[in-house]
């Protein structure tokens, strides 16, 4: 990781030519996408936003033209583009001028719970929008991979009534992990360790909490869409706050390293569960800030 920062921080056409290369990977490997954001997040970090901003026009722009050259409109790798990179490049923006990490994770939210109200109040039949989306183009695909007529007729309307809510948690986590991979590329080079000493004291705040329980209360009541889309954004960043107790909690009780290894471990083989269990365990951290109280004893 420090060999690919040393190689990106070298030049401006360095960080471009990384950054695509990539993009250009995850087209076989998806996950890699993570670490062309994550270049920019670098580049935001250390250079500014003029910098940052020619490397993320360049991915977008490449994007839209890989997107014509497969028979796919321009415009669908634009916005792909956007969503994907101009979040982590706003969010390194933010930690570079104010170096908080709860100022970036409250902003997150705040720019999440925006987007999920204003795509609800513009787009009233949101499942009717999202099943013609899917019917032009995940449909196709799925025909040619042979699954029955049946099955994607199945299939599809239960896709399209969960979609907003699984794109926007999914360009909110996938933003921020970008952010903190740029921030470990950055700590690599000038700042050593620094970066598991902030990343063990990530903490959202105590209105981002009282604003989580209330959204879940009100999901619960109600059960409309957009109320459980909000809980599952929330929910997704304290998951971040859990998990950063959890290393809080080693670096105070000095755990072996053995520990965190079984948890990621745990975490990768039963996902579902232990993220629920972190979100929920980052939350209550929100109020009884448990760090302190271990290090108090």
């Amino acid at each position: 990781m420090k060999a690919v920062a040393g190689f990106v921080m070298s030049g401006l056409l360095q960080a471009i030519v990384t950054a695509l290369g990539f993009m250009l990977l995850s087209l076989v490997f998806p996950p890699l996408g993570i670490l062309s954001g994550a270049v920019i997040a670098l580049v935001a970090l250390r250079e500014g936003y003029y910098k940052a901003s020619i490397v993320t026009v360049v991915l977008i722009v490449t994007l839209s033209l890989l997107a014509k050259l497969v028979a796919q409109p321009a415009s669908l790798g634009l916005l792909s583009g956007i969503m994907q990179w101009v979040p982590v490049l706003l969010l390194a923006l933010v930690l570079r001028v104010t170096s908080s990490w709860t100022n970036v994770m409250q902003l997150l939210l705040i720019a999440a719970l925006t987007v999920i109200l204003v795509v609800h109040a513009v787009v009233p039949d949101l499942p009717g929008y999202w099943l013609a989306v899917l019917e032009k183009y995940v449909q196709p695909m799925l025909v040619q991979a042979g699954m029955p007529d049946l099955e994607i007729d199945r299939v599809l309307p239960q896709l399209s009534r969960v979609m907003t809510g699984v794109l926007a948690v999914s360009v909110v986590v996938s933003a921020f992990l970008m952010l903190m991979l740029g921030r470990v590329m950055q700590a690599s080079l000038y700042n050593p360790g620094g970066f598991a000493a902030e990343f063990a004291n990530l903490r959202m705040g105590l209105w981002p909490a009282a604003l989580t329980f209330g959204l879940i209360l009100m999901a619960t009541l109600f059960k409309q869409p957009m109320l459980i889309e909000a809980v599952v954004i929330a929910l997704g960043l304290f998951f971040f706050q859990g998990l950063a107790v959890i290393h809080g909690l080693s670096r105070r009780l000095k755990w072996p390293t053995g520990i965190l290894f079984v948890l990621y471990v745990m975490l990768i083989l039963f996902f579902t569960p232990f993220a629920a269990l972190l979100a929920v365990m980052g939350l209550i951290d929100a109020f009884a800030d448990l760090r302190s109280r271990v290090a108090g004893q």
